[in-house]
């Protein structure tokens, strides 16, 4: 994204403006999926997967690492490890057949495991 930024590249809508608890909470009622765009030094899954994960959102990720997570399910998560951005339109667009929950995730879970 950055190297977009610096050959003079905007993407329509973007801004580098800080966003509010209420404006990110509009925006995920408005959106069916998100992108997560690891950094190169980053190996870990970032809070943004997870938080759409419970939200029931599909994510369009870059680390291929999500892949080898237990929740990893191609219906919902598009790897894009190239950034080969054609099947993106026709992944967004088609709806979620699984109902699947991601509890086993949830905050009050993870305590429970924690102190368990």
């Amino acid at each position: 994204m950055l190297q977009l930024l610096r050959q003079g590249k905007w993407l329509p809508g973007m801004t580098l403006r800080s966003i509010g608890v209420e404006g990110i909470l509009d925006m995920m009622r408005r959106s069916t999926a998100v992108f997560d765009f690891a950094s190169h030094a980053q190996s870990g899954l970032t809070m943004r997967v997870f938080e759409n994960l419970a939200a029931g959102m599909k994510i369009v990720a870059t680390n291929p690492g999500i892949a080898n997570e237990p929740f990893y399910d191609p219906e919902r998560i598009l790897l894009l490890p190239d950034l080969d951005f054609a099947g993106v339109d026709s992944f967004v667009r088609t709806p979620l057949a699984s109902g699947r929950k991601f509890e086993e995730y949830s905050l009050s879970n993870w305590l429970v495991a924690l102190l368990a």
